[in-house]
């Protein structure tokens, strides 16, 4: 049968919740001695205690309570819980993707940073070997001596 909280159950009951516990779910005797429950109940995969409407009925009798209530909620449930399983699996497909995703950009990063050092060492190597060339253009051509300035008689006579 279907499964409710100890707050449906108690609706059920046609009781409150307090006297649910303390008389069916953790009972005691005079002197303060814990009993064995009346009710069996359980934990749910969220850690909520929940009671079968079997057990209710074994103690109880009859329900006072709306039973179609609770049965629709646990049908609701049970409907809901494909979709979320699709939607996890969904969400899990792409998570992983993400990740491989972020992997990949990764090491694109790297081999950029790896391209970047190359670079600068060739952008050193190619200046120093500027420098040098530079160098060695001033050291072999002295800079030559401005001709004399020569008259226009001069220019005109083709002297020297």
């Amino acid at each position: 049968m279907a499964k409710v909280n100890v707050t449906e159950a108690a609706k059920l009951a046609g009781i409150g919740r307090a006297h649910l516990y303390r008389k069916y779910l953790r009972p005691k005797d005079k002197s303060g001695k814990t009993l064995p429950p009346l009710l069996s109940a359980e934990k749910d995969h969220q850690g909520n205690t929940v009671i079968d409407t079997s057990e209710l009925l074994r103690v109880f009798g009859k329900l006072t309570g709306d039973i179609g209530d609770t049965v629709s909620r646990e049908l609701r449930l049970q409907e809901e819980t494909p979709k979320r399983d699709t939607v996890s699996t969904a969400l899990a497909t792409e998570v992983t993707a993400l990740h491989e995703q972020l992997a990949a950009a990764r090491e694109q990063i790297n081999t950029l940073k790896d391209d970047k050092e190359w670079l600068k060492g060739q952008v050193a190597s190619l200046t120093d070997t500027l420098k040098q060339i530079e160098h060695k253009q001033t050291e072999q051509a002295p800079i030559p001596a401005p001709a004399p300035k020569r008259g226009l008689w001069a220019r005109i006579l083709g002297r020297p």
